[in-house]
């Protein structure tokens, strides 16, 4: 059988997935991370993993007589099958004590890829299973919908620049996706038992549940106008029980996945400082914040989704000019649900780039609905007994060579920002060497915690994860280390940093704290114990 045969054959969807994993394994930086927070999740799961599997967890020692908390406070013979409760390595945020594994499921789920492949490259290979994955579920959803040509559609989805960058980051954004649109396509389907498994997975994998409940509100919105406006039918449609069944099943699974979650007497705290104060209430005055919550510029949001505004565009046409004499009601009316799906996530992708992510698959499935509306073969009909093919035909080439641009600048983007442990071993060796276990560093910057933290779980370290929590649980603190840092406070830093911050190593990055490095070599009290052209390291004495 030939590969456009197989193509077309009731295995599309398994090829899709093959193709996935060769798609996703090209984009992938295979020597590192991209994003930093990947570190974070890989020592949380190798951590998990030592709880689940183990008897005689590591113990970190007291420092200044203060005994630690949670995982390594556990005496040795407790047993197996413990988890992370606490979280001793930030003891200066709120994640000390109202700490919740928010991506639980995802570093379950990454304990056999590190197993097998180890805590790194185990990583890497998850994230392009768990991509490949969302694809066979995207195409599958498309497939029930009943819409036509979803290996087209499923392709447009994995060849979307944005999209794509943020799959091969190494986070829990696949499966976080895949668990989304399942629920989505429970609404839409009205598949209560769907939504609530997609609840309870959704909840035990990622914070942000709470966008699916949000996505279920609008289409529902959606919906209902479309049957008093377009179908004629009453305002008590509203009250249809199909569609509060899906709802209300979504809610149980969530609730479920609230009381089955190892840390769930810290969910609701977490989840007010996540969602409310870092999602919505985004406090960028106070620190700064990773450039996924900023909002996108022009150039990046034409370039993550640019596509799809190409398709779009082509779309408008179709259906203004050879729209089906009869209209499919069902694919309509989904339509008009996922355009408000659509409408909502454009803006909290206004706000905040991360949400790209969610944007780009609902677009693409709210495409794949607008498609049914249009009489392709009419279409091409008269496309090709007309001039009109020559501008097909450009208008098509100009869709490869921009894609083809978008997708190699994606790739560059991938492996030009690699973060390797590398970075930082030689400076976390030389505080290792002259440090007691359990003692602070003082870093230059919130977000190198995760490549530190991999290196050494025996120290601990100032702001990590995201400098919310920080300014959450000592506003004063985060204040004073956002000025330190940043060199806008220059006057008694070094006894600010040993009796405010408990901490006597510094480490710097240089590029972008030269102003921060300047005070401290102008200071007697430190003394420099590791120096390389990226970072250097000075004991305070």
């Amino acid at each position: 059988m030939h590969w456009y045969q197989v193509a077309r054959s009731k295995y599309q969807a398994f090829l899709i997935f093959i193709l996935g994993l060769i798609w996703f394994s090209l984009f992938q930086p295979w020597s590192g991370f991209v994003d930093p927070d990947a570190f974070y999740h890989a020592k949380i799961t190798s951590i998990q993993s030592a709880l689940l599997i183990t008897s005689h967890p590591l113990q970190l020692p007291p420092y200044r007589g203060v005994a630690p908390t949670g995982l390594y406070a556990l005496r040795q013979g407790e047993g197996p099958y413990s988890l992370l409760h606490d979280f001793p390595w930030l003891d200066l945020t709120s994640l000390h004590t109202h700490f919740v594994d928010q991506h639980f499921l995802f570093h379950i789920l990454l304990i056999p890829f590190q197993s097998a492949l180890g805590v790194i490259h185990g990583t890497q290979v998850a994230a392009v299973v768990f991509s490949s994955t969302l694809l066979f579920v995207f195409y599958l959803i498309l497939k029930r919908c009943h819409f036509r040509y979803p290996f087209f559609w499923t392709t447009l989805l994995a060849l979307t620049p944005g999209l794509l960058f943020r799959l091969s980051l190494d986070k829990a954004s696949p499966l976080a996706l895949l668990f989304f649109l399942f629920g989505l396509a429970a609404l839409v389907l009205r598949k209560p038992l769907w939504a609530c498994i997609a609840g309870l997975l959704f909840a035990l994998t990622h914070g942000g549940w709470i966008i699916l409940f949000l996505a279920y509100a609008v289409y529902f919105f959606g919906e209902w106008l479309f049957e008093m406006m377009v179908e004629g039918r009453s305002w008590k449609m509203l009250f249809r029980s199909d569609r509060w069944q899906v709802i209300v099943s979504g809610v149980l699974g969530t609730a479920l996945a609230i009381l089955l979650h190892p840390n769930t007497k810290n969910i609701l705290s977490f989840l007010w400082v996540q969602v409310f104060k870092i999602g919505v209430g985004t406090p960028f005055g106070r620190v700064f914040l990773g450039g996924e919550w900023l909002p996108p510029t022009f150039y990046q949001l034409t370039n993550g989704a640019g596509i799809l505004v190409f398709i779009g565009v082509l779309l408008g046409a179709g259906m203004a000019i050879w729209k089906k004499s009869e209209l499919n009601l069902s694919h309509a009316r989904q339509s008009i649900g996922l355009a408000f799906v659509v409408a909502v996530l454009f803006a909290l992708t206004l706000k905040s780039h991360r949400f790209v992510e969610y944007l780009v698959p609902v677009t693409v499935w709210w495409f794949a609905s607008l498609a049914s509306i249009v009489d392709f073969p009419r279409a091409w009909s008269t496309i090709r007994q007309t001039r009109w093919r020559w501008g097909v035909l450009v208008l098509g080439l100009s869709f490869l060579f921009i894609a083809g641009l978008q997708l190699a600048h994606t790739w560059k983007l991938l492996h030009s920002r690699v973060r390797r442990l590398e970075d930082f071993a030689p400076a976390v060796q030389a505080i290792a060497q002259q440090a007691n276990p359990g003692e602070r560093v003082f870093h230059s910057n919130w977000d190198q915690f995760p490549q530190l933290f991999m290196l050494s779980d025996q120290l601990r370290y100032v702001a990590g994860v995201d400098p919310t929590f920080l300014l959450e649980e000592n506003p004063e603190l985060s204040d004073l280390y956002r000025d330190i840092t940043l060199g806008r406070k220059t006057d008694n830093v070094v006894n600010t940093i040993r009796d405010q911050f408990g901490a006597r190593f510094v480490l710097i990055e240089l590029a972008g704290h030269e102003s921060f490095d300047h005070v401290l070599q102008q200071s007697t009290h430190v003394t420099l114990i590791h120096e390389d052209p990226r970072v250097r390291v000075y004991r305070i004495f």
